[in-house]
């Protein structure tokens, strides 16, 4: 990935959402509420997640999971239903924070040597979705709370909020 395909990303993920809770707030604060307990949001975002991170893994070229590399791919077939089934509440919340933790990486990886001012801005947002993304994953009632507080208002709060993340997607854009 380069640099420019980095800075792309990260707009991409911080001003859709925040065009989708500026241009229908309402229909925003229904799908925050929905979010964080929707089981099919939860299943595809821990897939997702599993999968992520066992490529990942699959890829790392570390001796002690050399040997077990073969069987990742077993287990990534188990651990996927057995979250669905054993960590139903909150799941979309804990996943959606298991790939804002993953996104990270790729990005700031791309953004290592960049010569532009601006990469520090790409790389101040990826890291607060990393911290963002363990506080959900560990904690996914806090994300769900934000959320509820956003929708409780979704003429101010939610508004500002969105405005505050198309203001961060365009800053990475422009940067």
């Amino acid at each position: 990935m380069n640099y420019l395909t980095a800075k792309l990303i990260t707009a991409v993920v911080y001003a859709l959402p925040g065009l989708f809770a500026l241009a229908a707030p309402t229909k925003a604060a229904a799908a925050a509420r929905a979010f964080p307990d929707s089981p099919l949001a939860g299943k595809i975002l821990s897939a997702a997640a599993f999968i992520w991170a066992g490529l990942i893994v699959y890829l790392q070229p570390l001796d002690f999971i050399m040997r077990f590399r073969i069987h990742l791919f077993v287990l990534l077939i188990v651990f996927i239903p057995l979250s669905w089934r054993w960590m139903p509440r909150l799941l979309a919340a804990r996943s959606l924070g298991g790939l804002w933790c993953l996104l990270p990486a790729p990005v700031l990886v791309a953004s290592r040597f960049a010569d532009d001012d601006g990469r520090l801005i790409v790389v101040s947002l990826m890291y607060v979705m990393a911290v963002a993304g363990m506080v959900s994953t560990f904690s996914p009632y806090y994300l769900r709370d934000v959320l509820f507080w956003l929708a409780n208002r979704p003429s101010s709060r939610l508004r500002a909020a969105g405005a505050a993340l198309l203001a961060c997607g365009l800053a990475a854009v422009v940067a």
